[in-house]
């Protein structure tokens, strides 16, 4: 279920309210900085453009991936712990 709820993170696709709440409880405990945090509501809740979320955090555009790419190995981390 775990690996699900991280599917449909990556995979933008839209989840229902339950795993919304769900996927919202895994990224509050990931260790994730408020940047990371808010890049990646920017990108998978809002959908933003890598250009759009450069504009919003005043971050360089091409530094967008690579701190998303890392903020969601931590997400991945804490999901792992997280399995029984």
């Amino acid at each position: 279920e775990q690996t699900v709820l991280l599917e449909r993170l990556i995979g933008q696709e839209h989840a229902a309210s339950g795993e919304k709440e769900e996927i919202q409880r895994v990224l509050e405990q990931a260790p994730l900085n408020s940047k990371e945090r808010r890049l990646i509501t920017l990108s998978f809740f809002q959908e933003q453009s890598y250009a759009e979320i450069s504009d919003s955090l005043r971050i360089p555009e091409n530094s967008v991936g690579p701190t998303l790419h890392r903020a969601l190995e931590k997400v991945k981390d804490t999901l792992r712990q997280r399995k029984p």
